[in-house]
């Protein structure tokens, strides 16, 4: 059994903001064999962010993850979060760190499983970036 799909990143950044959306479509590209023809997997994950810095190590903004599974019944394709988030950067040692307090709403979900709603609490280590030009060019 394999899973075969296209993802691609799409971004903008600028000192005080960041946008990013990531798709990410997957399909089963053997089946199982217990059901005629059906693929193992169909499904859509869909990243977006949107990141305001506020100064003094401070960010808001939103990050969430909707989903679509074609595989579902028919009232449980989706899940399409939306939620705040907030977050402050401390340094520990030459260690920073990330504190993010965010939380989420499902504005569309699922029926039979899956959460409504969701407060979350992260300390992420901040790794310094193995790019530090733009790819593209510009500054």
């Amino acid at each position: 059994m394999g899973r075969l799909g296209p993802a691609v990143v799409v971004g903008y950044r600028t000192k005080q903001f960041t946008a990013i959306v990531f798709p990410n479509y997957i399909w089963g590209i053997a089946d199982r064999g217990d059901q005629d023809d059906t693929p193992d997997a169909s499904f859509l994950t869909l990243q977006y962010a949107f990141t305001w810095n506020l100064g003094n190590a401070w960010q808001t903004g939103i990050n969430n993850t909707a989903s679509y599974d074609h595989r579902a019944s028919s009232r449980n394709h989706w899940n399409v979060p939306l939620g705040p988030f907030v977050s402050k950067t401390l340094r520990f040692g030459r260690m920073p760190v990330k504190f993010q307090l965010s939380a989420e709403y499902s504005l569309v979900h699922q029926d039979d499983f899956g959460q409504r709603a969701q407060i979350k609490f992260a300390a992420i280590p901040v790794i310094p970036g193995l790019v530090q030009e733009p790819i593209l060019g510009g500054r």
